[in-house]
């Protein structure tokens, strides 16, 4: 898991980021699917780095009107997304 670090109530960066590791490569039978809200405060540029990165195994889903909290801003896309990526 990634968590984040706060300091004075502002998050800082990723305890244990995720870029650096997935950059080393995937086995090849393991996909990463990244969501984020359209409305979301956190920067999606790290996973549209990894997409660039590795095209074939990284799948980038912005959720449409949903800030960070996805599940609680737009449950139906989100779901939507995820069953989506499974099938």
């Amino acid at each position: 898991l990634v968590t984040a670090l706060w300091l004075e109530g502002n998050p800082l960066w990723a305890a244990r980021p995720l870029n650096p590791r997935l950059k080393q490569g995937l086995a090849p039978h393991i996909h990463v699917t990244v969501l984020y809200g359209s409305q979301t405060w956190v920067d999606a540029s790290a996973g549209m780095e990894l997409l660039s990165l590795l095209p074939d195994q990284i799948f980038v889903t912005i959720i449409p009107s949903a800030g960070h909290h996805l599940y609680a801003d737009n449950p139906h896309a989100l779901q939507e997304a995820v069953v989506s990526r499974l099938a």
